[in-house]
């Protein structure tokens, strides 16, 4: 699908951001983006760091979730039009969406919009459109 543009992160939960941002500068990564997400459960830092040109995005939760330290928490697809690729998994059936509307965060890394979907094994998968909305 041309409206994909490729992989935009991999998410992995940390125990310590600061820790995490430290050991992927020693071997090579460089911290380019920050942010912190206010949710339900408490408040997630985010951190983002490009190592051999894949980013990765560092998440320490304030309250812990299920997932242990080191799992990958969901895949994200840089995309061009975030409402056509709506669009188009739809139209090829897909109904796993985790929210009914595209959420807007534009104070988060320079700003961004996102719709994540559920795969049939329950893996996330997250449409990410950058810029400011």
């Amino acid at each position: 699908m041309e409206l994909c543009k490729g992989l935009a992160h991999v998410a992995i939960a940390v125990e310590n951001l600061e820790n995490s941002i430290k050991w992927y500068e020693k071997i090579g990564g460089k911290c380019h983006n920050r942010g912190e997400l206010k949710t339900d459960i408490g408040v997630k830092k985010l951190a983002l760091v490009n190592l051999f040109g894949v980013d990765f995005e560092l998440i320490e939760n304030e309250v812990p979730e299920k997932l242990p330290s080191g799992a990958i928490t969901h895949v994200a697809i840089t995309v061009v039009d975030l409402p056509k690729v709506i669009e188009y998994l739809k139209e090829k059936g897909v109904d796993s969406f985790m929210t009914e509307e595209i959420v807007n965060m534009p104070e988060l890394f320079g700003g961004l919009r996102n719709i994540f979907i559920k795969g049939p094994d329950g893996e996330e998968i997250e449409f990410i459109e950058m810029g400011n909305f």
